[in-house]
């Protein structure tokens, strides 16, 4: 290959003399199309020689470390030269003649190179390689940077002439032509390998698209977006609109043709793309529209996103904004609810006190105790009912205690019914022991209630509801249970002959907010808040379910030891005796307040009683004997019970403090009113509840 440029190369310099503007016109010819620098700056000496007969051309150009010098064309100068000079030759004052005319920025020219201190370090090279004069032209940049330096090497000693002068300063002005292109030309397919990087990095593409011809130039990372192989793609706008979903086509077409033939002359569109894998992605089109004289569109270039994951965040965002607005309402109406169950509450304590006041004054057999016995009970299914729809979603105190599963799901039967409706049958099978756990009613009535409504809406158009209690001994390593230890459960199983769910949403199903119901139809709370329970209560929980086989929850809550034990323990309450101490009541509600206090007058209690914090106040101050007990409301207007509590335990520290409520229990939290030292009684309750409560407090411990 060598020998057949070297024969080219003698050919040329064989051949007639060019003129420097045939030079010249080759020279750029080359730069123009793209030639490669090498190849540029060979031809470039070549014609100089030509041009010189006797001389012998060299370009070097400074490295990138802007000190050495490194051969970029030099065809009739020996290798072992050129390498010699990349070793010894830097850009230096006294480097020859190259590296000073770098240095110095200005032309060097050394007619004997025996004798010039220039060359001094170097003569012995020179001579080695039959060289005797050089002469050196700096080649700059466009912005005056040094790049480089054309030299003329002859075998004589000589001085340029005034033709051979003008030659070194123009092959110098080309080569910075040459190396201003190719630099230039790298500096460009560098910029293009990073957009393209940042493109393909961001999920984006360009385009551009001549309208005449209809072609379309496609960046490397657009077919990626539509999940095809690079260089697949057509070069044409076909090609793009055939992947977009028949549905989206006219609003794609409708916002190209607004520019196209309108006023505008930008556009964005957004539209989805079937990758062939099946998935749906999201794309976001823009684009500008270019005019010629006339006013025609002749061209259009713009961008292509993937926006996929912009789309997901929008929805879950919206999703969350939905959750909250519900979140929201469901505190308005539970605020609502509250305050209504407040009053409730209230006339419940009321009819049920003077229903037992009014028992006591008829015999056992008299048949009018039946009457006042039905509206006792209905005053009883009336508080339950009320705590029962409270029950979701507040921030409970909770009174738990013993109690009987089996007896509080039959008492929770009646309102099931009446929650999942006529098209939905319930079944309850209970044990024939009582299952006796350790939980808070209310918390334990939760659980079964959205249990209940999760199943019914399982089920449409109507289906079977099971419930079952059982107890039975769960081993260590039996899934989801504690690690702890074996022991008896009390086990509660719901099942439904609903749609079921598939294994995605069974993983899923007890993360709050996840819901499979249409927006606006659940909140996502009810199974994880069954989920927290069962946790707070040291039990656990499974489920089992299948597409088009319904559901079955398991609960498991740690069983006790059996006694005899109901629901409501108060109603099966001794015979609490009476007292003599003095007794401060303070209770808004008049008819609370008179029950109260005759109540506990008619046990032998003396009792001073006060509508208000406010009226309650003169009336301790005024009284000089013992206050043994404050009986108060925990939220009455002008002053809150809990600071009429405060300003009288402060002035009377032996003073007990029992506080009552008709409010819900997020109410009675906010109020402070729970902690050590404190009693607290929820309304409606039972007299002798009050009174067990009162001889608790001031019975020495």
């Amino acid at each position: 290959m060598r020998a057949k440029e070297d024969a080219e190369d003698a050919a040329l310099r064989a051949g007639a003399e060019p003129s420097p503007l045939e030079i010249q016109r080759r020279v750029l010819e080359l730069i123009a199309t793209g030639q490669s620098l090498e190849q540029v700056l060979h031809e470039l000496v070549l014609g100089m020689e030509q041009q010189h007969p006797s001389m012998r051309g060299s370009i070097l150009l400074v490295a990138e470390d802007g000190v050495h010098l490194q051969s970029a064309a030099a065809p009739h100068l020996a290798a072992e030269y050129q390498a010699l000079v990349e070793q010894m030759i830097r850009v230096e004052p006294n480097a020859g003649s190259c590296g000073t005319a770098c240095f110095r920025r200005e032309r060097v020219i050394v007619a004997d190179i025996a004798h010039d201190p220039l060359w001094a370090s170097y003569t012995d090279i020179a001579e080695r390689f039959g060289l005797r004069a050089c002469w050196s032209e700096p080649i700059f940049s466009r912005d005056g940077t040094v790049l480089g330096s054309f030299a003329m090497y002859y075998e004589e000693p000589r001085s340029p002439g005034a033709s051979e002068l003008e030659s070194i300063s123009v092959a110098a002005r080309l080569a910075a032509i040459a190396v201003d292109r190719a630099r230039a030309d790298a500096n460009l397919r560098r910029n293009e390998e990073r957009l393209n990087l940042a493109l393909s990095a961001s999920n984006m593409g360009t385009w551009d698209w001549d309208l005449a011809t209809d072609r379309v130039e496609w960046s490397d990372s657009v077919e990626p977006l539509f999940g095809l192989p690079r260089g697949s793609f057509e070069r044409n706008f076909a090609a793009y609109f055939s992947l977009i979903p028949v549905d989206d086509q006219g609003r794609v077409r409708a916002a190209i043709d607004a520019v196209l033939f309108g006023d505008a002359h930008d556009y964005a569109v957004e539209h989805r793309v079937m990758w062939p894998d099946g998935s749906t992605h999201f794309l976001e089109g823009k684009g500008r529209v270019y005019r010629g004289p006339d006013g025609a569109p002749t061209r259009m270039t713009g961008t292509v996103a993937d926006v996929s994951e912009r789309k997901r965040s929008e929805a879950a965002l919206h999703e969350s904004e939905e959750l909250l607005r519900q979140s929201q309402k469901m505190e308005a109406i539970g605020r609502l609810a509250g305050g209504v169950a407040h009053d409730f509450n209230n006339l419940l304590t009321a009819i049920g006190g003077y229903c037992s006041l009014a028992l006591l004054e008829f015999p056992a057999d008299d048949p009018r105790r039946e009457y006042l016995e039905e509206i006792q009970r209905a005053g009883e299914r009336g508080a339950s009912l009320t705590k029962q729809l409270l029950a979701s979603g507040r921030k409970q105190v909770l009174s738990p205690r013993l109690l009987d599963l089996n007896a509080l799901v039959d008492d929770l039967a009646s309102l099931l019914r009446r929650v999942i409706g006529e098209d939905v049958e319930l079944e309850w099978s209970r044990g024939s022991a009582p299952a006796v756990i350790f939980a808070d009613a209310g918390q334990v009535e939760q659980i079964i209630m959205n249990l209940a409504v999760n199943a019914r809406d399982a089920m449409p158009h109507g289906g079977s509801l099971s419930i079952a209690s059982s107890s039975v001994h769960v081993d260590l390593g039996a899934p989801h249970a504690p690690p702890e230890r074996a022991a008896p459960y009390a086990l509660l199983t719901v099942s439904d002959t609903g749609h079921g769910m598939d294994q995605e949403t069974l993983a899923r199903m007890f993360e709050p907010f996840f819901t499979t119901k249409d927006p606006g139809k659940g909140t996502g709370l009810g199974l994880s808040t069954v989920y927290g329970i069962v946790e707070q209560l040291s039990g656990f929980i499974r489920a089992k379910s299948a597409l088009g086989q319904g559901t079955v929850f398991e609960v498991y809550f740690p069983e006790r030891e059996r006694t005899a034990i109901s629901a409501h323990p108060a109603s099966i309450a001794p015979v609490v005796r009476g007292g003599n101490e003095t007794v401060l009541l303070v209770e808004d509600e008049s008819q609370v307040r008179r029950l109260v206090f005759e109540v506990l007058q008619a046990r032998g209690y003396k009792v001073l009683s006060a509508k208000d914090g406010l009226e309650a106040i003169p009336l301790e101050e005024n009284y000089a004997d013992r206050i043994d007990l404050l009986i108060t409301d925990v939220v009455m207007p002008g002053m809150s019970g809990r600071e009429l509590a405060k300003h009288v335990t402060s002035a009377r520290p032996d003073t007990k403090v029992l506080f009552i409520s008709g409010y819900t229990d997020d109410a009675v939290l906010r109020h402070g009113v729970t902690g050590p030292g404190t009693a607290f009684l929820q309304k409606p309750f039972a007299l002798e509840d009050l009174l067990q409560r009162v001889r608790a407090l001031l019975d020495p411990a």
